[in-house]
Parts: structure tokens; C-alpha cells; sequence
């Protein structure tokens, strides 16, 4: 049994491989190999787990697309093991295990983790193992394992800060059980929490030499003011992430569990505990401002373990219809994401996501052909995106993106100082020229370019020629620090 359950998940692996092998960058990926180029102990946006990865990984396989999108899927494929193993320990149940690992096969949410490179694969990766090693530290007694469960919970927080949420459902679980609660009393936990920030203390660090930069980004991103929240667009979000039947059947879970909470045995607990609490505080979010779907996805990880258990006991009659339609919609939905990634089988309009894998290979060529023009004259991106794509394909990661009028990031602590004096091709969406006019002694707009994909436009940009750049003047933002 187990070593089928790890062959379906290997296998699982070569087929996400070949699915996002032909599949070009997305701008934040191409932003995250320039943090790899240029490593540090944190960055503004995110943690720095995600530029150390593609750093180690790409010294070793290169940085084609499929080598910057190896770590994800190695990541997703190590949390499932992680998750089969940990269902195993709970349910001691081969058929909860089998319905566990195929949901993790062919759910929408752990295929699009793995077909992009971002903070969301590491945390994922380091937030199973931690939930894995803290399950074995309380329910077995490992004293080993509360060492393991501080280490990997810091090596999460270095993915992506809202891991906090699942040590906070560890610490409500841990307190919120007599039985439990003892073991605070004893000294392994404590350890725990002091290796956890001994591992996040990089990213301490950096923050505090940035003035809290890159925390008070992300706490204005997470819950801006001034927005409009969206509750029902939330619920839809996650709903499509594991198709409706799958979470209608897990809010059923999830009541069902409330109502006889103090029956429930701990184990199950912790499951629910370490699924609702990050996706009620999601909700909270919501309104507030919008919330992207991925961001409560980690729920799933235990959440999915609920599922499993009641697919398992569905026996026969309309439950066993609801477990093979929630499957059935599973896999028509991932088949959907992964032939319209590469196809556009489905009739979006230019909001469709999947537009974001095309374009720039032909847009680059385009760029060439205007730079080839101007020799000696520097191409440069004015936001972190257009950037990034410039520096990805011309492998010149140390080039800073201007960032006039556009939202900080990391490329305001890079030095521009190497620029001052130049005249430069900005490459830009197709806005004003005014913004850019105040930074040089003359603009003008060289070209302008449209990409389109299976018959819709992908690509809007623009060449603009400024001479003599000036990077203190109009106000321009500046960063502290290299």
C-alpha cells in the first residue's frame, strides 16, 4: 500500500513536469530568480525562503522555467507524502489515506501550487512537515519531534509570513485541551518556539535594518483600509479551489464537529482546529478587502484529511454519488486549468489568468529589435514586473527597475546610483509620458507593442526613450540601505 501511495504521488510529479515545462515565467517567478541573483537575509515583499530554494536549485539543474518551478513541485510532492503519512497516523485507515492522497493528486489547489514558483510552495512544504512533527511530538511523546516541529515552523515562517496563522491554531489546540495543556509545562515546547525564531531571526534582522519595511507592507496588504470587502467572492474562491461539492462537504465537517466539540477526540481536534481557524480569520479578512484564493489555501492540507474520512465512510446511497461527483468535478476541473494554461479552451475574457504564462517570449524579441537601435543604451523596466522578465531573459539581475509611480518593492533597494547620468529605454505600460518627464532632460515614446495569445491581447507595452536620468528628481522614492 505504501509503496503504491508514493508511486501515484511520483507520478503525479513527472505529469506537473510536463504540464509547466512549455510554460513560459510568470513575472513574479522571473522576480523571485532576481532575488536568487541577489541573496540576502529577507526581502520587502516576502521572506527570503523562496530566492534561497530557486538559488540552490538552480546552481544545480539551471534556470530554464521547468528548473525555476522544480522546487514547487518537489515541495507539493513532499507535503502530500507528509500528509498521506500524517492521515495514516490519525485515522490508522488505508481508505481514508487513498481518498486523501488522490484529492492531493487531482485537486486544482496542489496542481496550480506546483505550476508556479512562489512563497505559497515553501510554506506549504515546511508547514506540512511542521504539522506532521508537531502531531507525533503530542500524540506520541517525541521529544525529538517538538525539536523538528520549532525547526521546519521557522524554516515556514521563511516562506511566507501568514504561516503565523497555523502556530497560532497549534497554540489555541494546545491550550484549549486539558490533556494536552500539560505538556506546556514541560520544557521541549519552549525549546520548540526558540528554534523556530532562532530560524526566522534573518528575516528579523533584515527588518529592523529596513525600518519594519517589509512587516508593515504586508500587514497594509493583507488588511488595507479604504477597501471594499467581499465575502461571497471569498466563499466562491475557495469553493473553486477543491470544486463546491468537496467544500460543502467540508463546512458540513466542520459543523458537525462544533456540535459535539467536547466528544471529539483530540486528534480530530487538531484537524479541524488547524483548518477553521485559518480559513475563519480569511473571512475576517474579507471584509475588509478582496482576498486572493491562494491565501487561506494551506487549510486545505487538514481540512482535505476531514473529507477523506467521511469519503471513506460514505458507504453506499447518495453519499457515495456526492464522493464520485466531487471527484469527477475534481478531475474535469484540473484538466480545465491545465489544458486552458496552455490552450485557452475556455471562452475568458482579458482578466483570464492563464494569460499570464504567454506573451513575453515574442514581446522580447520585440524589445531586441528597438534596443538593437540604441547600442549602449540601457533597457530597463520601470515596474518590478516588466523588470523582471528584462533581467530573467537577459540575465542581468543586478539591473534595478526605475519604480517611478509604481508600488514599492524590492527593486527600491537596489542601487540606482550606476544609472544617474544615462540615457535609457523604459519599458513600460502604455502610460503618459508625464510621469517619466520630470526624471530625465527629454522623453519620447519610441514604440508600441501588443501581444496577443489565441486571439487576445496579453501584452500592452511601450519604449520610451529618456536622456540623462535623473533618479533624485520629482520626488522619486528612495529606500535605506543596498
Amino acid at each position: 500500500m505504501v509503496r503504491w501511495l508514493l508511486f501515484v504521488l511520483l507520478a503525479a510529479a513527472a505529469l506537473r513536469m510536463a504540464v509547466v515545462a512549455p510554460l513560459y515565467l510568470l513575472d513574479d517567478e522571473a522576480y523571485y530568480w532576481v532575488w536568487s541573483r541577489n541573496l540576502a537575509l529577507s526581502y520587502f515583499d516576502h521572506p527570503p525562503m523562496t530566492a534561497w530554494m530557486l538559488a540552490g536549485f538552480n546552481a544545480v539543474f539551471g534556470d530554464s522555467p521547468l528548473a525555476v518551478r522544480l522546487p514547487a513541485i518537489l515541495s507539493v510532492l513532499v507535503a502530500s507524502w507528509a500528509g498521506v503519512c500524517l492521515t495514516a497516523k490519525i485515522y490508522k485507515a488505508p481508505a481514508v489515506s487513498g481518498h486523501y492522497l488522490f484529492m492531493t493528486v487531482v485537486a486544482a489547489l496542489f496542481f496550480g501550487t506546483a505550476m508556479v514558483m512562489a512563497p505559497d510552495a515553501p510554506m506549504t512544504l515546511f508547514t506540512a512537515l511542521t504539522l506532521y512533527f508537531f502531531y507525533r511530538a503530542v500524540f506520541e511523546g517525541s521529544r525529538s519531534a517538538w525539536y523538528a516541529t520549532g525547526v521546519f515552523f521557522g524554516m515556514a515562517l521563511l516562506s511566507k509570513y501568514i504561516a503565523i496563522l497555523w502556530g497560532l491554531a497549534l497554540a489555541v489546540f494546545l491550550f484549549s485541551s486539558p490533556a494536552q495543556r500539560r505538556q506546556l509545562k514541560t520544557a521541549p515546547p519552549w525549546i520548540a518556539v526558540g528554534l523556530a525564531l532562532l530560524v526566522f531571526s534573518p528575516v528579523l534582522v533584515w527588518n529592523a535594518q529596513h525600518d519594519w519595511a517589509s512587516f508593515r507592507f504586508q500587514l497594509g496588504h493583507g488588511l488595507p483600509s479604504g477597501k471594499e470587502g467581499n465575502v461571497p467572492a471569498y466563499f466562491g474562491s475557495q469553493a473553486g479551489l477543491v470544486t463546491p461539492g468537496v467544500f460543502l462537504v467540508l463546512l458540513a465537517v466542520w459543523g458537525a464537529s462544533l456540535r459535539r466539540w467536547r466528544a471529539l477526540p483530540d486528534a480530530q481536534r487538531f484537524l479541524v482546529l488547524t483548518s477553521l481557524l485559518p480559513f475563519l480569520f480569511f473571512i475576517y479578512a474579507a471584509t475588509k478587502a478582496p482576498v486572493s484564493a491562494n491565501w487561506p489555501a494551506f487549510a486545505y492540507f487538514t481540512g482535505l484529511m476531514l473529507v477523506a474520512a467521511w469519503h471513506a465512510g460514505a458507504g453506499r446511497g447518495w453519499r457515495r454519488g456526492v464522493v464520485w461527483l466531487n471527484y469527477g468535478l475534481m478531475g474535469l476541473l484540473v484538466t480545465l486549468v491545465v489544458a486552458h494554461a496552455h490552450w485557452r479552451v475556455l471562452p475568458l475574457d482579458e482578466r483570464d489568468p492563464a494569460q499570464r504564462y504567454h506573451g513575453w517570449p515574442e514581446m522580447l524579441v520585440k524589445l531586441e529589435t528597438v534596443a538593437a537601435r540604441y547600442p549602449g543604451t540601457l533597457l530597463v523596466g520601470n515596474n518590478y514586473q516588466v523588470q523582471s522578465q528584462l533581467a530573467y531573459h537577459f540575465k542581468t539581475p543586478q539591473l534595478p527597475a526605475l519604480n517611478i509611480a509604481s508600488r514599492p518593492n524590492q527593486f527600491d533597494y537596489f542601487d540606482k546610483s550606476g544609472l544617474a547620468g544615462r540615457d535609457l529605454l523604459i519599458v513600460d505600460k502604455a502610460y503618459s509620458l508625464e510621469r517619466f518627464a520630470p526624471y530625465f532632460d527629454s522623453v519620447e515614446r519610441l514604440a508600441a507593442f501588443t501581444i496577443h495569445w489565441r486571439g487576445i491581447p496579453v501584452r500592452y507595452l511601450s519604449v520610451v526613450l529618456g536622456k540623462n536620468y535623473r533618479p533624485d528628481a520629482g520626488g522619486s522614492r528612495a529606500a535605506p540601505g543596498p
